[in-house]
């Protein structure tokens, strides 16, 4: 993993169930993934860090572990990044129309 992943105080954040302690696992295997199996782990972690569009503090770290996962994916793979990752700027612009960016 990368020191966008092991430099961040998980314990410390929070995604939509709680303590962030279990990111580190989840990015480990989103990165790992390929195909469906990909798709799985990034539905789990979509669940987590961006849960009904909402932004936790444990999302832009994620963010930043994703960008370098996206940049190395090709194909189909590349599309479910990407697709994430603009998620993450639609919600987060939406948070901060609404007053309620962290």
């Amino acid at each position: 993993m990368t020191s966008a992943v092991t430099d961040v105080p998980w314990q410390e954040l929070e995604h939509a169930f709680g303590r962030a302690y279990d990111v580190p696992q989840l990015l480990a295997a989103v990165s790992q993934s390929r195909g469906w199996k990909l798709k799985k782990r990034v539905e789990e972690l979509w669940e987590r860090v961006l849960h009904q569009g909402s932004i936790y503090s444990a999302s832009p770290p994620v963010v930043r572990a994703l960008i370098p996962m996206a940049a190395n994916s090709t194909g189909g793979d590349k599309t479910l990044y990407y697709g994430l990752l603009a998620e993450f700027a639609s919600s987060a612009r939406q948070a901060i129309h609404d007053g309620r960016a962290i």
